[in-house]
Parts: C-alpha cells; structure tokens; sequence
C-alpha cells in the first residue's frame, strides 16, 4: 500500500539530495570559495542541469553560450585545429598543414563565462560531450544578477584571472 503523496515526497526527497550534491561541489571551486553557502545554495537551486550523451553537441562553434557551464560530470572534448609545420625530406623545405587536436574539459572547468557579464561572443569552437553521460550546470546571466549583484565585481576579477580555456576568446 502506497501512502497518498509518498511518491511526491519521494522526488522531493532526491531533488533535495542532488540539489546537496551539487552544492557540495559548488563549494569545492576556487571561483565560489568567497560566496557565503546560503548563497550559494540558492545558486545550486537555480542552476540548469543538462544531460548529454556521447558525442551530443553542447554548444556548436558560431553561437553564444547559454550561460556560464560548468562541467559536473563527464568529460567534454573541443575540437581544433591548429598549423603545423614540418619538415619535407622530399623537398628540403618547410611544409605547414592543418591537422586536429582536442582539448578537454574536465568536472569543475567551465566556459562561456562572458556571457554573465553581457559579452555576448560566439564560440569558435564547438564543445562536445565525451563521455556517456555528460552533466553540464548551466547559469545564466539573469539568475547571476538576481542572485549574486553584491559579489559581480569580486566574480568577474576572478573570472579574468581564471586560466580555464574560453572558447568564446
């Protein structure tokens, strides 16, 4: 026998232990260690959480960001190219080609950060979901402003200092 609610109650239940879960992780980054945890759980509450698969595209090269994302789980390539040059025997000359490289971000790094601060570049590159299951918390800028308008200024110093790779650069 089922208790009238008990279901409700149940998905309270595990939102509220995601929510703590998120949170935990929330405090574990540098760029939120001067963020009071009250705040910081109103922060965790309002986050996007999206889910991506292997391959999944999160964001396409040509377009803005969403908001700022923080990678909570999985791992994201982001494919590049760069010019290399090599050397031809055949020829004795320099030879430049372009080849494909990936870099990756891991739980913890994010991207996209400018757009909290209404700069609103388009990628260069796109960023994809490397892993089987992705998790990616999104913020945008309006939720930053109503949450966090006190500490925007100690944020975007952080931010500017912060030597994650911006894809929007």
């Amino acid at each position: 026998m089922t208790i009238p609610g008990s279901e409700f109650i149940l998905a309270i239940e595990s939102n509220v232990q995601e929510d703590s879960r998120v949170l935990d992780f929330l405090k574990q980054l540098k760029l939120f260690k001067h963020i009071p945890t009250l705040d910081l759980a109103l922060l965790s509450s309002s986050l996007k959480q999206q889910t991506y698969s292997l391959g999944e595209v999160v964001c396409k090269a040509g377009e803005v960001p969403r908001g700022m994302m923080i990678l909570f789980e999985g791992r994201l390539r982001v494919p590049h190219s760069v010019r290399v040059k090599s050397y031809s025997v055949k020829t004795s000359k320099f030879v430049f080609k372009q080849e494909t490289r990936d870099a990756y971000f891991f739980p913890g790094e994010y991207f996209g950060q400018r757009v909290l601060f209404e700069d609103f570049r388009k990628s260069k590159f796109s960023v994809i979901a490397d892993s089987s299951k992705t998790v990616v918390l999104v913020l945008s800028n309006v939720e930053y402003d109503m949450i966090f308008e006190s500490y925007r200024a100690r944020t975007f110093r952080m931010l500017n200092k912060a030597k994650e790779f911006d894809i929007n650069s």
